[in-house]
């Protein structure tokens, strides 16, 4: 059950990243403390992309606080499952990172 950190091909979101900032886009819920002082940046997500595509072991590695941290977790929770990375043909357990920006827009 060794996880990975490389892979030959790495796991991916369904329909690449204009479906990822999509359905970011559709259910981030900006936190109302976060809006109460108008702050904005990146929290920095990583997670286990298991063989099935499901993910695990979520940790927000650069946070913002104010909730946004709790959304960003919250958000890859409820992501569908992703293309599951590859080595020599073989699906894998991968450590990945994704980063989810709070914009006030």
């Amino acid at each position: 059950n060794k996880v990975y950190a490389k892979a030959d091909k790495g796991p991916y979101y369904m329909g690449g990243k204009p479906a990822f900032d999509k359905f970011l886009k559709a259910n981030l819920k900006y936190p109302a403390e976060a809006l109460a002082i108008k702050k904005t940046g990146v929290v920095v997500v990583s997670f286990i992309v298991e063989k099935i595509g499901g993910i695990t072991n979520i940790e927000v590695i650069q946070g913002i606080g104010y909730g946004c941290d709790e959304e960003a977790i919250r958000l890859v929770r409820k992501m569908p499952k992703w293309i599951p990375g590859t080595v020599e043909g073989k699906t894998i357990r991968v450590i990945h990172k994704v980063s989810i920006n709070f914009p006030l827009e």
